[in-house]
């Protein structure tokens, strides 16, 4: 959004809504930055990338959110 600022780290964390993943999301030490869970959940609170990394097209799904970034 205009006049915003932009976060300029952005943490990719597979499987943020639970376990390990949800840790990491939860401690990520940069301030600001912008925090990607990717998994096949929805987080409630971050950005997230809905793919099943037990697929290739959820690879696809994550190959084209990166370089999209």
């Amino acid at each position: 959004m205009p006049g915003e600022r932009q976060p300029d780290t952005i943490v990719w964390i597979t499987g943020a809504t639970s376990g390990i993943g949800e840790a990491l999301a939860a401690t990520v030490p940069f301030d600001g930055a912008r925090v990607v869970n990717i998994s096949r959940r929805e987080h409630p609170d971050l950005e997230s990338v809905r793919a099943d990394l037990s697929t290739t097209a959820g690879w696809d799904r994550v190959e084209q959110h990166l370089a999209n970034e």
